[in-house]
């Protein structure tokens, strides 16, 4: 992943992505197409977005509607179609943001417990931690629309 862009984000629910290297064409099972990067990062646990000013935005903003933090609508979900998350706001601007130059990773760490830290260009970091002892899925690395093996760290190890 060293010296590739990171070229967009976003969620599913409450998964992350996060969209390296160059963009490319696939089919789709109902016959259309989409457009995929070389690696891809999907995140299931703990995770934020530095910048030089410290954090952009993180998990915790999926958790607060779009707009004022401090005004929060009564049983508003993240989860309910057409509910924005601040998540979603902060993540909308950054791939506007970065659309024309994004940041590019320059160094990738990892722990004994499943935990990455992404150093890009521009003083900005993805940081990743397993922040439970469950077996479940914490984050996976794989090469969309390709026929092989995603790596997969869980909280027995890696999959």
């Amino acid at each position: 992943m060293i010296g590739l862009p990171l070229r967009s984000l976003g969620r599913g629910a409450d998964l992350e992505w996060f969209s390296f290297g160059d963009p490319h064409e696939v089919s789709t099972h109902s016959g259309g197409t989409r457009t995929v990067h070389d690696w891809a990062f999907h995140v299931q646990c703990a995770w934020r977005l530095l910048g030089p000013d410290g954090v952009i935005t993180g998990l915790g903003d999926l958790y607060v509607p779009a707009g004022d933090p401090n005004v929060r609508p009564e049983e508003w979900s993240p989860f309910e179609r057409g509910n924005q998350s601040r998540l979603d706001e902060r993540t909308l601007h950054l791939r506007s943001k970065w659309k024309l130059a994004p940041p590019i990773v320059e160094l990738v760490t990892v722990d004994a417990v499943g935990g990455v830290r992404l150093q890009l260009t521009r003083g900005y970091v993805v940081e990743v931690w397993p922040d439970d002892s469950l077996p479940h899925e914490y984050w996976r690395l794989l090469q969309p629309a390709r026929d092989v093996p995603h790596f997969v760290i869980t909280g027995t190890g890696i999959q």
